[in-house]
């Protein structure tokens, strides 16, 4: 008797999950692809920050400075390998080599773990409110900045030499970078 969740079963949604992933990566998708992609990864590191930073903070009892700081650390490395791997679909064309990206990541990752560590040891006390609440308020604000930062600067594309835009920005057939018709 084959139960729920079998061998097979588990093939079939291994196979889908390869499949979908390989969809979300094609570079035809262009910004669209890219956004959705770093949605997906920023998804999985906001649960690996989060999670961690609560479960240290509420349920060991650190300070939410120092449950922050570790979890933080865990969730750069999770980001960057997913940045790096997954969301900008042109990885083989790098502009900047690994190590060079590194040095350019890293002051990006500690201007955000400054920021949101300052916001949430200054900011419950002057506004009168959860650390909780500012801790996840100045994560998500510090998401969409670093997107921008590392689209341009850390995770771009070699730009092209004839003149054609590479393939991780081009929209499909008949639609711009906007999902607009062309």
């Amino acid at each position: 008797m084959s139960g729920v969740g079998g061998p097979a079963s588990q093939r079939g949604l291994r196979e889908k999950v390869v499949a979908a992933i390989a969809w979300i990566r094609r570079p035809e998708l262009g910004l669209r692809g890219q956004a959705i992609r770093y949605a997906l990864a920023g998804a999985t590191v906001a649960f690996v920050s989060i999670t961690g930073t609560l479960v240290l903070a509420e349920a060991v009892g650190l300070a939410y400075e120092a449950a922050f700081g570790i979890a933080y650390a865990a969730a750069v490395v999770t980001h960057f390998t997913l940045q790096r791997y997954f969301v900008w679909s042109h990885h083989e064309d790098f502009a900047l080599p690994l190590h060079f990206q590194i040095v350019r990541y890293l002051p990006i990752a500690a201007f955000n773990y400054g920021v949101v560590a300052v916001a949430i040891a200054i900011l419950p006390h002057a506004l009168h409110t959860q650390s909780r609440v500012v801790y996840l308020a100045s994560t998500v604000s510090m998401t969409a900045i670093s997107f921008v930062l590392f689209r341009s600067s850390v995770f771009h594309a070699q730009e092209p030499e004839s003149g054609e835009q590479p393939a991780a920005i081009v929209a499909p057939a008949g639609r711009d970078d906007r999902g607009g018709a062309a």
